[in-house]
């Protein structure tokens, strides 16, 4: 136990930290894929920035939990980032004229902005002196996770791309979400 934290907590904690790296489980296969593929065929730009900023807000709210007293999490937060960032580039190497630019209303920056505005309201504790919080971040996290999503599965609608690959990412993605799930 580390801390002071409960056996029960402990075990909250670890299988939170165990989701995101079913995450990760997926990331690497979407980075094989496209190294394999050298394309982002049935990839969403938009959702991969999404989930790296969403993984640079969890870098700042993390500090706030009692997620430093594992070294598990530590360790699953610089592997989110170096991976996020790496997809990222990677999707940016690899755009080719087949991606198509999805519609306004699934742009990085708007879902970025929902979700901003959503984690004002919708948030765990209290608001601090100056209006925001740490916590503002955790649900902020949330909402852009969730976002991102809904840009990935309408990017797989429009291009048809549902390959081998791409469904188990996102079963692995669901899967880390669900899992996650529990801890809140």
């Amino acid at each position: 136990m580390a801390y002071g934290v409960s056996k029960k907590l402990q075990q909250s904690l670890f299988w939170f930290v165990m989701g995101y790296y079913v995450e990760h489980i997926g990331n690497l296969l979407l980075i094989y894929k496209l190294h394999k593929q050298k394309s982002i065929y049935g990839v969403s730009i938009e959702s991969q920035i999404c989930l790296l900023i969403a993984t640079i807000s969890r870098c700042i709210w993390f500090s706030d939990t009692r997620l430093p007293s594992m070294s598990l999490a530590w360790a699953e937060l610089i592997i989110a980032v170096l991976l996020h960032v790496y997809i990222v580039y990677l999707c940016f190497k690899f755009k080719d004229t087949l991606y198509k630019d999805p519609p306004y209303y699934l742009k990085s920056y708007l879902l970025v902005t929902i979700a901003f505005l959503l984690s004002l309201v919708f948030h765990p504790g209290q608001k601090g002196v100056y209006f925001f919080t740490q916590q503002m971040f955790v649900s902020f996290t949330m909402f852009v996770e969730a976002l991102s999503l809904v840009s990935q599965l309408q990017h797989m609608k429009t291009s048809m791309a549902v390959e081998g690959i791409n469904t188990w990412y996102l079963i692995a993605v669901g899967v880390s979400r669900f899992s996650r799930i529990f801890f809140w």
